[in-house]
């Protein structure tokens, strides 16, 4: 006769666990990845496009890579606004 295994604790790869904890990226630098760039439209990468100040761009770009994520999100404008906001 075979011998009963605890099978708790073990580990499936078919199975995914998914934290209820809270994650903070806020002391993460800055990556970018260029997979789901926009290509078209008003806010779009096009390096034809004569009003597109692709070196301002790459500037800010180098410069936000150097920054944690928390550092990004403190930034204001003169008026005290927030820099930065979602686009739809």
């Amino acid at each position: 006769m075979a011998k009963k295994t605890n099978r708790k604790g073990s580990y499936s790869a078919s199975k995914k666990t998914v934290s209820s904890e809270s994650h903070s990226t806020d002391g993460k630098k800055v990556v970018w990845c260029f997979d789901m760039i926009d290509r078209s439209g008003k806010f779009a990468f096009d390096l034809e496009r004569e009003e597109f100040q692709h070196k301002e761009f790459m500037q800010k770009m180098v410069d936000y890579s150097s920054m944690t994520w928390s550092e990004v999100k403190r930034q204001t404008h003169d008026n005290g606004k927030s820099k930065h906001h979602f686009l739809s």
